[in-house]
């Protein structure tokens, strides 16, 4: 997510137990089935049961994911720059 938030930087994150509807837009930290976790920005999706990770750095592409691998959401309420 360079620039908006960079490795060393602490995110204050808030868990959203439904996870239903998202308002598009925001930054999400997500957990997935698997264990694997990702902070992006989310979108719409054009293929139904998914949404639309979106990342700020250039360097990494925009995808799916279906509403079934993710596990866990927490929305970015904030993030402290580290030095």
């Amino acid at each position: 997510m360079k620039p908006e938030i960079n490795n060393g930087d602490i995110v204050a994150l808030r868990r959203i137990d439904d996870f239903s509807f998202l308002p598009f837009g925001d930054i999400y930290g997500i957990i997935t089935a698997n264990g694997l976790r990702t902070i992006k920005r989310l979108g719409k999706s054009a293929t139904p049961g998914c949404y639309r990770l979106i990342p700020t750095n250039p360097e990494y592409d925009e995808q799916d994911i279906p509403l079934e691998k993710i596990l866990i959401v927490y929305r970015a309420m904030g993030a402290m720059k580290s030095f």
